[in-house]
């Protein structure tokens, strides 16, 4: 049989990728360099792709003196491409406007100059204050496959709320790059043709001795830091836990250390013995793969000196048949039975809770709701949390050095003010994230995100030292993003030199920087000195009752049709917006529910107005409103 011809076909062994052409400074290959964009999803030929495409769709417009001031935003890395193909539209249409703005990357460090890794923070801190036109361009990749969120959750509609204009999001082909600028619609479909794609994400645990592995196994959720760094989990963190009919907190402390000199080990050390004079019942965890070792010894020896129950248990076991003859050597610690566990494969650990339950009282006692207010504490590293919380409590509880990012996990306190109870949550200290060293600071980060979650109130610390900055704007937004109440306590002020300007000069400083959230309170404290910490509570009580006030139906449309009088909707096409009532539906925040005939109508200037209104009326200081806008047919 004769061996068939095998066709020969000319393709390029190597492509090199748009981001390598870009940083070198060189020009994009011909089309034809790219073999039909073989390699498109891995970011190959993107740019050429767009300006081919960009081209063809110029040459279906004759081009008109349409007048338009319109914006765009991307990374360093496109930028310059952008603004090319921009300036080739204007050619075409010399009365359009367009502004671009080139976003640094201060989220995962300006190394990273793609725009597919751009965030919501970063394009609302850097556009803060600037010209936007009548619209702000966005490329698609910047957004969840699908989906109107940005990498770190933020919203489109955040953005658009936060500059008062509207946002587009342009898709990647060139068709919808020029009739975006043209302001002529295309229908969005989220294509995505670069290679940073975001993907659901989950972190990948690690345990170090395994006590924060066990917490967290219990507790249902990943509430400690887990990582295999020694000394990683350095305060206690609290959670409540239901075994059968028993439930209990539990706290994960940060380790005992005997001997250790080092600054942070001795602090954890201190804090360990805090919760063993505060428990109840001692649960004390070895590794059965490190054997039996000398600081155990030294621990079951401080344990005992207690008088406290201590259920000593022997951590990864994860055969019962392999490891059971070697828990044995840990009778020696003359503490009781050892019991067998694998936190990680959550074995064992009813055993263990029956040993744990043993030590509790008969009696059934039942747990009221916890309407304790929680206040989340938030800042910059060594910007004066954990001091602050200290000064309230007159001791201290929480870890307190001059190294900066000390408090490493959010921790709760409760606290007693003038007979009214609080939980203090205690954060980590955000930092920039181009200056973040080690890789378990993101879990702070996270953490902090997840501590404002939980708050009713966010005390939001600025350095006096230092002034307002771009970080503080970022912390501050993720608790507004939140719709939380917000007091802004600057804190140092007993450290600045002081006039009868300085602190006005301050706080319009703070206005401009944090713009976007003029409701929220400001003070001035010390946390050193003490200097208006019940002022700060004052405010707090304030804040609380605003965030859960309720308006009368009827109260509420009475103010609405008064700021109806006074300046009309909006109106389109000759079509007038109509508002039939507004009712409050929830609290925390308060969200209101504006009933429209067109909701198309209802441009976000127009609620930011109705806001104001409702503001001048009832106050709502410290909170944020939450609008929901709805259509109906007259008459329903």
């Amino acid at each position: 049989m004769a061996e068939e011809a095998v066709p020969t076909i000319w393709l390029h062994f190597i492509h090199a990728s748009d981001e390598w052409y870009l940083l070198a400074g060189r020009k994009l290959p011909e089309e034809a360099r790219y073999d039909g964009y073989l390699q498109l999803e891995n970011g190959v030929g993107m740019l050429r792709l767009l300006k081919e495409e960009v081209t063809a769709e110029l040459e279906k417009h004759s081009g008109d003196q349409r007048t338009r001031r319109i914006s765009f935003a991307t990374g360093r890395l496109a930028y310059p491409y952008i603004k090319k193909y921009a300036e080739q539209i204007q050619k075409k249409y010399p009365n359009l406007e367009i502004l671009g703005y080139e976003i640094r990357n201060d989220f995962f460090g300006e190394l990273i100059t793609v725009s597919g890794l751009l965030t919501g923070q970063d394009l609302m801190a850097q556009l803060s204050g600037k010209d936007l036109g009548e619209c702000l361009l966005l490329p698609c990749n910047l957004l969840r496959s699908g989906e109107d969120i940005f990498l770190d959750d933020v919203q489109v509609k955040t953005l658009e709320e936060r500059f008062r204009v509207p946002v587009r999001i342009v898709e990647e082909d060139g068709a919808d790059f020029v009739t975006a600028f043209l302001e002529e619609e295309a229908e969005p479909t989220h294509k995505r043709r670069q290679m940073y794609e975001q993907t659901d994400c989950s972190n990948s645990w690690k345990a170090n001795v395994g006590k924060s592995t066990l917490f967290n196994a219990l507790a249902g959720e990943k509430i400690s830091i887990v990582k295999d760094t020694p000394g990683v989990t350095r305060d206690r963190i609290y959670a409540e836990v239901t075994w059968l009919d028993k439930t209990f907190t539990m706290i994960d402390t940060g380790g005992i250390e005997p001997e250790s000199k080092d600054i942070i080990l001795s602090q954890m050390r201190e804090q360990a013995q805090i919760a063993i004079d505060t428990a109840d019942v001692i649960v004390f965890m070895t590794d059965v793969k490190q054997g039996l070792v000398d600081a155990d010894a030294k621990v079951a020896d401080m344990l005992r000196r207690s008088n406290k129950p201590v259920v000593l248990v022997v951590n990864k076991v994860d055969s019962f048949q392999k490891y059971m003859l070697d828990t044995y050597e840990f009778y020696n610690l003359g503490i009781g039975e050892p019991v067998p566990i694998s936190a990680a494969s959550m074995l064992g650990l009813g055993d263990m809770l029956d040993k744990v339950a043993e030590h509790f009282p008969n009696q059934e006692q039942e747990e009221e709701e916890d309407d304790i207010p929680k206040i989340a504490v938030v800042g910059k590293p060594n910007v004066g949390k954990s001091s602050l919380i200290n000064k309230i409590l007159g001791e201290d509880r929480v870890i307190v050095s001059n190294i900066a990012g000390t408090t490493r996990d959010a921790i709760d306190t409760k606290v007693v003010y003038k007979g009214r109870e609080y939980t203090f949550i205690d954060t980590a200290g955000l930092r920039r994230k181009n200056k973040i060293k080690e890789e378990l600071e993101r879990y702070s980060i996270i953490r902090t995100v997840t501590a404002v979650e939980r708050a009713d109130v966010v005390v939001m610390m600025i350095d006096a030292t230092e002034g307002v900055t771009e970080q503080d704007a970022k912390i501050a937004g993720i608790a507004h993003d939140r719709g939380k109440g917000i007091v802004i306590a600057v804190n140092k002020w007993d450290a600045i030199e002081k006039n009868d300007k300085t602190i006005y000069k301050f706080t319009n400083k703070v206005r401009e920087t944090l713009s976007y959230m003029p409701y929220a309170e400001i003070m001035f404290i010390s946390a050193q000195t003490g200097q208006r910490i019940p002022k700060l509570f004052e405010t707090i009580d304030m804040v609380l009752e605003n965030q859960t006030l309720r308006i009368q139906t009827g109260v509420l449309n009475e103010i609405i049709s008064e700021a109806i009088a006074m300046q009309q909707p909006p109106s389109d096409k000759g079509k007038r917006l109509k508002i039939f009532y507004t009712t409050q539906v929830s609290v925390k925040p308060p969200t209101f529910v504006i009933f429209v005939n067109d909701k198309e109508l209802m441009h976000f200037s127009y609620v930011r107005y109705l806001e104001n209104k409702i503001r001048e009326a009832f106050g709502f200081k410290g909170t944020s409103l939450k609008f929901i806008i709805r259509e109906r047919k007259e008459g329903e």
